[in-house]
């Protein structure tokens, strides 16, 4: 006859009861990583989601090492029986302490980053000096440049100084010209 021995489903019961509790309290330690790092309802959906498919994958490893794989309704009503009892007993307990933890580590993190972050400001901050002494001393470059050009001007642009040049070359052509008469 194919099936399982009465014990082994009364162990494989057992250790689903077992597995539900044991479900419940893995879902306060997300809820105290969630409540530490945000209270958004998105970030409560991933969470759940996160849950369901650890759920999902330690019910299957279960099923696989209680009975070779094959997963049974009781099982599964076990579990979720597990979990119910855990809801209902301690959950109102624990969950004052989650809190608690979450404000906790809340603030641990939120050292752990100031620490951590120390080095980067600095960093940061010592860059941003570099970029304003090049952008002051760019700024002063520019400046200086614009007043030399402004100086070489009337030299480099001015049509006088080169009608100058002219006047000096039909001088000296003249010059040239009355001596050879």
């Amino acid at each position: 006859m194919y099936g399982f021995a009465l014990n082994t489903q009364i162990g494989a019961l057992l250790s689903f009861l077992g597995l539900g509790f044991a479900l419940g309290v893995v879902y306060d330690l997300l809820r105290i990583v969630r409540l530490s790092i945000t209270r958004s309802k998105k970030a409560l959906y991933v969470f759940d989601l996160l849950f369901a498919l650890l759920c999902a994958a330690v019910t299957f490893l279960a099923a696989l090492s209680v009975h070779y794989g094959e997963l049974h309704f009781y099982m599964l009503l076990a579990q979720i029986t597990g979990f119910a009892v855990y809801y209902f007993t301690l959950d109102a307990f624990v969950q004052k302490i989650t809190e608690h933890v979450a404000g906790v580590l809340k603030r641990v993190y939120r050292l752990l980053f100031r620490v951590l972050s120390a080095p980067v400001r600095l960093i940061v901050r010592i860059g941003e000096k570099i970029v304003k002494f090049f952008g002051f001393l760019r700024r002063k470059i520019e400046k200086n440049l614009k007043f030399l050009l402004q100086k070489m001007k009337p030299m480099l642009y001015n049509r006088n100084s080169f009608s100058r040049f002219k006047l000096k070359d039909r001088q000296r052509k003249r010059a040239t010209s009355d001596e050879e008469t």
